[in-house]
């Protein structure tokens, strides 16, 4: 005679952006003692480290919630969401903030910076209260594009550093084409390109390219120091 087996059947709901104490685990059926089997409740982990966050000020009372995070995947990635929470003065109330990336796709190994949209203040202090955390993002798995190697070069003074130049060279064995550079500085001064970015048509095989990159904009800019300074590039693989 055929035994009757009941099965637990367990659905495993697991969201790439979500934690691990979001994982839920539903039973869809009753389940009598040695006769059960369970899965593992295995969250994903994000593809994402953020690196750092901070609040930028900038005139007219206005301030952003701005970081760099890095693309610990082995793929592309894109569409990022972070969310977050600040507050204002002596208030209690906290401010949800969103922030996505300045540039994308964001490829395997490389950072990126992020930033919330300008908001208004009386004057008083921001403190971010939630820490930014990756609530969305798209995986690319396929993609044809590549970072070349990006150096810091020297930095250019002008009534304090407001930009850097870079040497750009092509690793590939293969010409790149539509490279985009991207230089930044991770500073609490909003009147800043975040990043600057210049572009280049085309690189062969070993070749490699100067470009200067005007983080700073504003006049009154006090500047920043070259160790708050990052660059990097995306190239289409090519021609």
């Amino acid at each position: 005679m055929d035994t009757v087996v009941k099965v637990l059947v367990i659905v495993l709901l697991v969201f790439s952006n979500t934690s691990v104490s979001g994982s839920r685990a539903l039973a869809i059926t009753d389940c009598n003692g040695d006769k059960c089997r369970y899965l593992p409740i295995v969250a994903r982990s994000k593809p994402v480290t953020i690196l750092n966050t901070t609040v930028a000020y900038g005139r007219g009372f206005t301030f952003a919630v701005r970081g760099e995070l890095q693309n610990t995947s082995t793929d592309a990635i894109k569409d990022v969401v972070l969310q977050g929470a600040v507050l204002i003065g002596n208030s209690s109330l906290p401010i949800v903030v969103t922030a996505t990336t300045s540039f994308e796709p964001v490829l395997p190994g490389q950072i990126a910076p992020f930033q919330t949209s300008n908001r208004g203040y009386s004057g008083l202090s921001v403190l971010i209260s939630d820490t930014m955390e990756v609530v969305s993002y798209v995986t690319v798995t396929e993609t044809n594009l590549s970072s070349p190697i990006v150096v810091l070069n020297q930095p250019v003074s002008q009534s304090g550093l407001k930009s850097v130049v870079v040497t750009v060279t092509n690793s590939q064995t293969v010409p790149l084409t539509n490279i985009a550079v991207y230089a930044w500085a991770n500073t609490t001064d909003l009147d800043q390109h975040y990043p600057a970015i210049s572009a280049i048509s085309s690189l062969q095989p070993n070749q490699t390219v100067t470009r200067e990159l005007r983080i700073s904009y504003d006049f009154y800019d006090m500047g920043f120091s070259f160790d708050q300074a990052r660059a990097t590039a995306i190239g289409t693989i090519g021609p």
